[in-house]
């Protein structure tokens, strides 16, 4: 038996992030990445994050998403503030242009999760979704 699961997962990563490019070309985001969508993401439902908080969610190092932070910043996108409680703490939130693109990046998830499930059935879906979560819980160990 051929196992092929993380090459099938891969090559399904690498097609979602060549979706992801194209549409983010085609609206204009030329400097964006398809890793800035996991952080705008992310403080779309968080409203803020700390580095650390954001880094773990996104399972990238913290130098890492320092530096897409820094892009997305540079584009007027994201803001970083010292937390009330610990100053050592820097508090990353959308400003209001970041805030603005959430319907944009609404859309392009949309049209991946079309692309993926158009040859799908629901079921299948579902399973194949249970699947990844259950592989990928095994790296959790």
């Amino acid at each position: 038996m051929s196992h092929r699961i993380v090459s099938l997962a891969s090559m399904l990563r690498r097609s979602a992030n060549d979706c992801i490019e194209k549409q983010l070309r085609d609206r204009g985001f030329t400097k964006m990445v398809p890793s800035h969508g996991d952080i705008l993401q992310c403080l779309f439902h968080k409203g803020s994050l700390s580095m650390q908080d954001l880094a773990k969610q996104i399972k990238r190092t913290k130098a890492t998403t320092t530096v897409l932070v820094d892009r997305l910043e540079d584009e007027g996108l994201v803001k970083r503030s010292k937390s009330d409680r610990d100053s050592r703490i820097t508090l990353l939130s959308l400003t209001k242009k970041g805030k603005s693109l959430e319907g944009i990046f609404n859309t392009i998830a949309d049209e991946l999760d079309k692309r993926v499930m158009c040859n799908l059935s629901a079921d299948e879906a579902e399973l194949l979704e249970q699947l990844l979560e259950k592989a990928i819980s095994g790296f959790s160990n």
